[in-house]
């Protein structure tokens, strides 16, 4: 098994990766109160497919644990 990476918290991808995951956040604070508050007014495919948004905004929450979990920092300015 290979080494578990660790992300430098300068990276180009990793202020991306933050950038995406803070525009979920975003968008589950909108979608999940209209679920909750309309869902059986909603037609069918709308809340099939705000169902399934919500399921791919959850994996991505999960996934952002263990990425945020494999952040180096600095200490004495050394990246640890």
């Amino acid at each position: 098994m290979g080494a578990i990476p660790v992300f430098d918290p300068d990276s180009k991808l990793l202020t991306l990766w933050q950038l995406v995951i803070f525009a979920f956040v975003l968008c589950s604070a909108i979608v999940v109160p209209l679920m909750v508050a309309f869902e059986t007014e909603m037609p069918q495919g709308t809340r099939h497919s705000l169902t399934l948004m919500d399921y791919v905004f959850d994996c991505s929450f999960i996934l952002d644990i263990f990425i945020s979990a494999n952040i180096a920092f600095r200490k004495d300015g050394f990246l640890i």
